[in-house]
């Protein structure tokens, strides 16, 4: 990768920010981040869209003038969205098999079925140390930029994998490496999943999140219990039924990432983890729309990337 000195780097900078009534514009007067002392300076060539983009854009997560987003990827700046401060030990080299656009889609995917698998679930295995025995896995939507990637990382840690998609999707979980499809509106869902477990499934990883997904797992999951997670807060009525619900800091989870970013790096490298489909288009207004699209459920089986302008 190229970089350049501190002097070329611009005070101001093009990028998406939070406005004052909740929603998102272009600002071409936003400050380039200030770094601390673990993080670098990318100059971004393209950024991808996740749900979390929009659903962050305002009080609490955001306020306004704050810049937004979340997947990139870019030239590093010679330092220690166009210029964007990202902390170093979850920085990934792109391989160069990837283009920019198709590395840009990858980063949130990796982050978050990675914590998913490994932190919240406790799967067994691990990428490139298989798991012993026949443990399955089952992942809802498993059409979805988080729910490939997920399919990715739990067959490259040996588990077997059960995922539900619609049945126009069916060819792109198999080309991720899914064992079992399961048409989520079925009447047989529940009576399938609970014949390839035996009614022993013990771990669920929920890529929807809704409601109901989460009455549906609770049908199927095995006689002996087992573990569930989703990529969205727990229902409200289900949040308050306890008076306090709390956890302990998780103290390691920086020294785990060093560690198992390393492991992705390899597989980046070695062409062993795939992006999820991409569509491309270009310019800041792309960014807006695409959200805009992305929160009205207008995009399935594909990762919308936006081109940065030089």
């Amino acid at each position: 990768m190229g970089s350049i000195n501190h002097s070329e780097v611009p005070s101001k900078q093009t990028a998406i920010i939070a406005d004052d009534q909740g929603g998102l514009t272009v600002s071409n007067n936003a400050p380039v981040a200030a770094l601390e002392p673990d993080s670098i300076l990318l100059r971004t060539a393209a950024v991808a869209l996740n749900p979390v983009d929009y659903k962050t854009r305002a009080p609490p997560f955001a306020e306004p003038g704050c810049l937004c987003g979340s997947d990139l990827a870019g030239t590093i700046v010679e330092l220690g969205t166009q210029y964007i401060g990202v902390v170093g030990h979850v920085v990934l080299r792109v391989p160069q098999h990837l283009s920019f656009e198709e590395a840009a889609s990858m980063g949130t995917g990796i982050a978050t079925a990675s914590l998913a698998l490994f932190r919240s679930l406790g799967v067994p295995g691990y990428p490139g140390e298989p798991a012993g025995g026949q443990t399955k896995i089952l992942i809802y939507s498993g059409s979805s930029a988080t729910g490939t990637m997920a399919i990715q990382l739990a067959k490259l840690s040996g588990i077997t994998v059960i995922t539900t998609c619609s049945p126009s999707n069916n060819k792109l979980v198999e080309l991720y490496g899914a064992d079992f499809l399961i048409n989520y509106k079925s009447p047989s869902a529940i009576a399938d999943i609970k014949r390839i477990t035996g009614n022993s499934l013990k771990f669920v990883l929920d890529c929807i999140s809704s409601g109901p997904t989460m009455e549906f797992y609770y049908q199927y999951i095995g006689r002996t219990s087992g573990r569930y997670t989703r990529l969205e807060p727990y229902p409200e009525s289900l949040a308050k039924s306890k008076p306090l619900v709390k956890r302990k800091a998780d103290v390691d989870a920086k020294e785990w990432a060093f560690k198992y970013y390393a492991t992705i790096q390899d597989l980046l490298n070695t062409a062993q983890l795939k992006p999820h489909p991409i569509s491309v288009s270009e310019g800041f207004n792309s960014i807006i729309s695409g959200l805009e699209a992305v929160e009205r459920g207008k995009v399935s089986g594909t990762k919308l990337v936006v081109r940065i302008p030089e």
